[in-house]
């Protein structure tokens, strides 16, 4: 995986004159995004506010088509969900909201893949509304 933040020099066809989509590839719930390109297909890592628990899911789109409006996004398919103490699974189950957390809620977000020298890939995410961070090795 490569990681990065925008899709920039993906395809010589996204260069030119700026056009405004017709569409957005996700709703306008979507927060704490993390997007990685492999090849022609842009993976996104997500969570969704207003999910009970807020949780991180990932999508993918893909590129090959020449023209952004014609991307789609596949659903949302589950990744992680609260299941530790740590991770806020004894708090209530409630939907998530924008804004700080300052104590635990049953949430994860945040999601990040660190790539280390070695090959091995590390997925980091906050666990508990904002109270603890998560990682999990990937490869």
């Amino acid at each position: 995986m490569v990681d990065v933040g925008f899709a920039v020099g993906v395809s010589h066809c996204l260069y030119g004159p700026y056009e405004t989509p017709s569409k957005s590839l996700f709703e306008t719930n979507t927060r704490h995004t993390l997007v990685i390109i492999e090849g022609n297909i842009l993976k996104v890592f997500w969570s969704r506010e207003g999910d009970a628990p807020e949780r991180l899911l990932v999508s993918q789109v893909e590129l090959s088509r020449p023209h952004w409006n014609n991307w789609q996004a596949t659903e949302g398919a589950e990744l992680l969900r609260p299941e530790l103490s740590w991770k806020g699974v004894d708090m209530p189950v409630m939907s998530s909201l924008r804004g700080e957390m300052n104590s635990p809620f049953n949430e994860l977000r945040d999601p990040y893949i660190l790539s280390d020298v070695d090959g091995k890939e590390y997925f980091f995410y906050a666990g508990g509304g904002e109270q603890a961070i998560g990682i999990a090795l990937l490869k």
